[in-house]
């Protein structure tokens, strides 16, 4: 059970976007092989995504490595 504080804590880190996080995008998308995208960075890194599959990685400079 997570503390009040804690609560609290996730929830400025999240505002802030201060906590690093991976999780899957609100809309389905799926990458052209049929997997599933998550996307993650925060914590001053750029969003990435990845699919979940063939692990093709794309910045907003393209795709990285396939």
């Amino acid at each position: 059970m997570r503390s009040v504080a804690e609560g609290a804590l996730q929830r400025v880190e999240r505002a802030l976007d201060l906590a690093y996080v991976r999780r899957e995008p609100a809309i389905d998308r799926r990458c052209q092989c049929g997997g599933r995208i998550e996307v993650y960075g925060g914590a001053g890194t750029d969003p990435v995504a990845q699919c979940g599959v063939w692990g093709a990685f794309w910045t907003d400079r393209g795709v990285v490595a396939a």
